[in-house]
């Protein structure tokens, strides 16, 4: 099961409301935590499933304007890492994602706010942004018999850019 779901907030943290905070923490990190519960239940119950939690390259680096989004998708990897290690043992095996700036039909408008596509794409070592089905493959591969060792762990696929 992909667990995917996230909002984004970009602006300087200041002006953030609490309404704005609490909506991106319930989307982007409760909204894992419930549907992993209840799907996990039934995964549970038949010893058998593989739940793939949808993080963020920001996850793992954070990034100025963006610093709720990125302590939900840092509390989604650590989440993915806990409940791991609680139901590995049990039959059913959790992994993550954290992707990169991909092309969406959701972000495209916000890619394109950049005043100039290259700004987006600096730091990108590809020098392009991700493509929904590379992340998507990734997503399958990792919910694979191919990677079934492959527990707790969150793969970043972001074109290198937690390299720089």
């Amino acid at each position: 099961m992909l667990n995917n779901a996230g909002v984004v907030w970009m602006g300087p943290f200041e002006e953030m409301s609490d309404l704005d905070i609490n909506r991106l923490i319930a989307i982007n990190l409760v909204g894992h935590i419930t549907v992993a519960q209840k799907i996990g239940r039934s995964m549970l119950e038949q010893r058998s499933g593989v739940i793939i939690n949808t993080s963020s390259q920001l996850a793992f680096h954070g990034a100025a304007e963006r610093a709720v989004y990125a302590a939900t998708k840092a509390g989604v990897s650590q989440f993915t890492k806990s409940i791991a290690a609680e139901w590995a043992s049990k039959g059913v095996r959790v992994a993550g994602i954290a992707p990169g700036r991909t092309l969406t039909a959701l972000n495209k408008n916000v890619l394109d706010t950049y005043s100039k596509r290259n700004i987006a794409l600096q730091g990108i070592p590809a020098g392009r942004f991700a493509e929904a089905h590379e992340m998507a493959k990734l997503a399958l591969l990792l919910s694979s018999d191919l990677l079934n060792y492959v527990v707790g762990e969150t793969i970043i696929s972001d074109g290198g850019y937690v390299l720089l």
